[in-house]
């Protein structure tokens, strides 16, 4: 099975047995078609919307099907990792010395 086939049979399958009709399969299929990058555009949900009026599949129902199809297409942020660089202190621990460094100068001016 393609990419693309597995990409329009996912969201479906995840659609409650409620909306499972072969409108719903086709709506869901038209919605995966409209999003690109994981983002659907206002222009195109409306333009889904439309369609899905034309289909006769209830508003309430379209705007479900769309959330359930973009909810399958949600992909978490990549998490972007700074490599170690080393001879550098972590700053935490920078700041955590110059606290000590203060505190330590107070106590002997407080004892003077």
């Amino acid at each position: 099975m393609s990419r693309a086939a597995v990409v329009l049979v996912k969201p479906v399958e995840k659609m409650p047995s409620a909306f499972r009709t072969d409108k719903a399969d086709a709506f869901a299929g038209y919605v995966t078609a409209a999003i690109e990058g994981g983002t659907l555009r206002y222009s195109q949900r409306q333009r889904l919307l439309r369609q899905a009026d034309a289909m006769a599949i209830d508003p309430f129902e379209a705007n479900l099907i769309i959330a359930i199809v973009q909810n399958s297409h949600v992909m978490p942020s990549p998490i972007e990792e700074r490599p170690a660089q080393p001879g550098r202190m972590p700053t935490l621990l920078l700041f955590g010395l110059i606290e000590m460094a203060i505190a330590a100068v107070i106590l002997i001016i407080l004892k003077w």
